[in-house]
């Protein structure tokens, strides 16, 4: 399924090294009943502190930018390596039109600059990228996603990017 809204690079194309669609982390996960489903999310591999775009205008739902760790490995890792709540790393999470959703994760540890409740718009920089949290290089995690009917976890959503056929 593919998003209605448009949107724009949250990277600034000059300093993507590359995109990665196929990582470990892009998959669906259940847990007690949950599904995440990451099959579309979108790594912009990007030197730490990368200016971190608004990819639409929208209004901040859910930040963190306390995590200093970094899990490094392929596999999951376990609580001992890394807690759960602590494996996106820093975070922002945007809620826009036709109820989709964007997050950008791994950001650097105190580098959000957003706060929840307040309105931004498409292009506005909102953090900085990093390499906190199960990364196993410096990026920004992107997806788009909704949330199931059930209330029972999420689906990402194939971006249509503005300008992109």
């Amino acid at each position: 399924m593919k998003t209605k809204n448009l949107y724009v690079y949250p990277i600034d194309k000059k300093y993507i090294k590359r995109i990665v669609t196929k990582a470990p982390a892009h998959k669906v996960f259940k847990k007690n009943g949950v599904i995440e489903d990451l099959t579309n999310a979108v790594d912009f591999i990007c030197d730490e502190g990368t200016p971190v775009m608004a990819a639409l205008e929208g209004v901040v739902v859910a930040v963190r930018d306390d995590v200093m760790e970094n899990y490094d490995g392929i596999e999951p890792p376990t609580e001992e390596e890394l807690p759960e709540e602590k494996q996106d790393g820093n975070y922002v999470v945007i809620r826009h039109a036709n109820g989709e959703f964007s997050q950008y994760s791994h950001l650097r540890y105190k580098g959000v600059l957003v706060k929840k409740g307040q309105h931004v718009s498409t292009g506005e920089i909102i953090a900085y990228s990093g390499n906190t949290g199960w990364s196993l290089e410096p990026h920004l995690h992107f997806m788009v996603f909704k949330f199931r009917k059930n209330g029972k976890g999420f689906r990402t959503l194939k971006v249509r990017w503005k300008g992109e056929s």
